[in-house]
């Protein structure tokens, strides 16, 4: 990200930048037109046929009862360029002035691209809790084969962002773990911009409240992501439901945008390059990412434990098998640690100088220290005994 335009004797300025509209709410669906026709009257939903399968007769019906013209675009499930065009082309055709992704942050990402190439009103319907692409200003963007492509910045929050945690609570706990994931690697990230004086994907010094939410994403993950992940698994609304998707979705992405973001995503691009790594979600590469970031950090034992055990109760990956890297092969090791430190990626977001050999370095030792803690877990000093957590 490149600094404003500013006197050299000047500080790059803060920025908080949000949404104008979060809405989360348990059956929101149905109040759909409610919220749109603020926005316009001509809607282009983008949906796979998953989601628009389980929820499209209820989009259709309060399209009707708000008087909304519906267009649908029959999303891939891939957020790739390709998808952006043809989006691009099918909303224009219905002369659209809102655009909705509907389901996961994917179909989030082609929305926010649809809608800022074609000038319209765009908004947001999360029906999972995996990321916080909902509410963010920029789109990630793939090749059709899934290999990272590209961060395409928009300079605006989506007009309004919904998340319905009926359907949230419906879908597979999975989702509701790597959302958690995603949302601590913030406040891993924002720290590292903000002792490097790195500017943000907002081009602008990270804010207080930006950091602050990252804080905040890690200490409500910490606290209730158990509860929240046992009762989404009996398809259960509970407070702490309702908390940690709030974190996952608005937390997260106003406060990494805001905050700053570095290694952990950097790590995760150059991962995604392997199609073998595809068995696993963002968050779940992410959260691999973050303890390598720890690694690169010079992190002492003890905060490693904790991360890890912040992981294992969750089920989130904290070694390279389980994000689908067994035997790594050292031409692949280099491939990925490359990627992660090409000239535009966040990786130089961190306070020191990194190359490809100490991310090299970092993939590895955090997958040597997650092995070892975990094969010698009863016994080590320092490690909570959980039950729940052995394994």
């Amino acid at each position: 990200m490149s600094s404003p335009d500013l006197p050299e004797t000047a500080r790059a300025p803060i920025m908080f930048m949000s949404p104008p509209k979060y809405v989360q709410g348990f059956g929101l669906i149905d109040a759909f037109h409610t919220y749109i026709r603020d926005l316009g009257d001509r809607v282009t939903v983008i949906c796979d046929n998953d989601v628009w399968g389980m929820f499209g007769d209820r989009i259709i019906a309060s399209c009707k009862a708000g008087k909304l013209d519906l267009d649908r675009f029959i999303f891939s499930g891939q957020a790739s360029i390709g998808q952006v065009e043809s989006a691009t082309k099918s909303a224009k055709s219905a002369k659209s002035d809102v655009i909705v992704g509907m389901g996961g942050g994917k179909a989030c990402d082609v929305a926010k691209s649809v809608g800022a190439r074609l000038g319209c009103k765009w908004a947001t319907l999360a029906t999972i809790a995996s990321t916080d692409a909902p509410t963010s200003s920029l789109s990630v963007l793939y090749q059709d084969n899934g290999d990272f492509h590209s961060y395409e910045l928009h300079g605006k929050n989506p007009d309004l962002v919904m998340v319905d945690t009926e359907a949230v609570v419906k879908g597979p706990v999975r989702f509701l773990t790597a959302g958690m994931a995603d949302a601590v690697a913030t406040r891993y990230e924002s720290a590292m911009c903000a002792i490097a004086g790195s500017y943000t994907i907002l081009g602008a010094r990270p804010s207080n409240a930006g950091l602050a939410l990252g804080a905040l994403a890690w200490d409500n993950c910490r606290k209730y992501g158990i509860s929240a992940m046992t009762a989404v698994a009996r398809n259960a609304m509970t407070p702490a439901v309702d908390l940690i998707v709030e974190t996952n979705t608005f937390h997260s992405g106003v406060g990494f945008e805001s905050g700053g973001f570095s290694a952990a995503h950097a790590i995760h691009n150059g991962i995604t390059l392997l199609p073998e790594s595809h068995v696993a979600m963002h968050g779940e590469i992410v959260n691999f990412g973050v303890l390598a970031q720890l690694i690169l950090e010079g992190r002492p034992d003890v905060d490693l434990d904790e991360f890890i055990e912040f992981s294992l109760p969750l089920g989130l990956p904290v070694t390279l098998e389980e994000i689908g890297l067994k035997g790594l092969s050292q031409f692949k090791l280099q491939q990925v640690s490359e990627a992660a430190v090409a000239p535009d990626e966040s990786m130089h977001w961190m306070p020191f100088k990194v190359d490809a050999a100490m991310v090299a370095g970092a993939l590895n030792g955090a997958d040597a220290y997650a092995k070892s803690y975990l094969s010698g877990r009863e016994t080590k000093l320092g490690a909570p005994n959980r039950d729940y957590a052995k394994g």
